[in-house]
């Protein structure tokens, strides 16, 4: 399963499993990843699954501060890669690619739990340069 590992200034980082077809990010309680920053728009971008191993495009929705990807700043919509930097406005975070599933061969191998709910709140981390 696809991740977003989203790294706060001020804090631990953040891990999203992209488990639907389509995520939204943004400020709005309606996104699938709600991130409470003013420099995140109501609805910021949108990740969508292109194919079922894991494969994500992402598209920015009109956000005032923008997406990029490895610096690059999205225009359309873009097809992620494993390791790819994607910014929020100055908000970073890093996809990882499903890499395919396989059951765990004992507990111990079984992965973490998700977090418990989608938000993460950043109002103060973030600052204008």
């Amino acid at each position: 399963m696809a991740k977003l590992t989203i790294q706060p200034s001020d804090g631990a980082p953040i891990t999203f499993e992209l488990d639907e077809d389509v995520v939204t990010l943004g400020r709005n309680p309606d996104n699938g990843i709600v991130i409470a920053s003013t420099y995140i728009s109501g609805f910021h971008a949108r990740f969508q699954r292109v194919n079922g191993n894991g494969a994500y495009e992402i598209a920015d929705l009109g956000s005032h501060n923008g997406t990029r990807i490895n610096g690059s700043r999205v225009e359309t919509k873009e097809r992620l890669r494993d390791g790819d930097t994607i910014q929020f406005g100055p908000l970073v975070a890093r996809f990882e690619e499903s890499q395919g599933r396989r059951a765990p061969e004992s507990p111990s191998d079984a992965p973490a739990s998700a977090p418990g709910p989608r938000e993460a709140s950043m109002l103060a981390a973030q600052r204008d340069e």
